[in-house]
C-alpha cells in the first residue's frame, strides 16, 4: 500500500501518461513484486497490475487471519505490556479488537476486571490503563502473576 501510495503520488506530480506509468511501474518491480511482470504479460496495463499487486501483497484479504492471530494472542510469562501489543492501526474497529485482545491475554483476572470497569475505548488507553494498575500493584507489594 506504501508503494501504491507513493506511486500514485509521482503519476500525479510528474503528470504521466498512461504509457508512462506502465514503463516506471514496470521497472519499479522487484523481487517478489516483479513476478507480477510476468503474470500480467507485455500487453498489462497499470490497472491489472495493480490489481495483482493488491491480491498478492494488501492487506484486505488477510483482515481475518490477522483477527485470528490476534484472538490468539497471549502475554508471555515476563513479558511488557508493550511489547505484547505492539503499535494501533487506528481504525476504530482495529482499536476495539485490539484492546479486547489485550484484556483477554492478561493472566490476572482481577487486573483484567479492574480494567474493564475503566472502559477504556482504544487500545492505547487500555494499555495506559493496565501499566498503571500493574505498576500501583507491584508498589504496593503484590505479585506479578506473569512472573511466577
Amino acid at each position: 500500500m506504501t508503494f501504491l501510495a507513493k506511486f500514485e503520488n509521482c503519476i500525479e506530480y510528474y503528470g504521466w501518461t498512461s504509457r508512462e506509468q506502465l514503463c516506471h511501474l514496470r521497472a519499479s518491480l522487484e523481487g517478489a513484486a516483479g513476478q507480477v511482470l510476468w503474470d500480467a504479460g507485455k500487453q498489462g496495463s497499470v490497472d491489472e497490475m495493480i490489481r495483482l499487486l493488491e491480491s498478492r501483497f494488501g492487506t484486505s484479504n488477510e483482515e481475518e487471519h490477522y483477527r485470528s492471530e490476534l484472538r490468539s494472542r497471549r502475554r508471555r510469562r515476563g513479558e511488557s505490556l508493550a511489547l505484547a501489543f505492539p503499535g494501533q492501526c487506528g481504525s476504530e474497529p482495529w482499536d476495539i479488537m485490539a484492546r479486547d485482545a489485550l484484556v483477554d491475554a492478561l493472566a490476572d483476572p482481577n487486573l483484567r476486571c479492574r480494567i474493564l470497569e475503566l472502559d477504556p475505548s482504544t487500545l492505547e488507553e487500555a494499555l495506559k490503563v493496565a501499566s498503571r494498575l500493574e505498576a500501583l500493584s507491584r508498589s504496593v507489594g503484590h505479585e506479578d502473576p506473569n512472573e511466577r
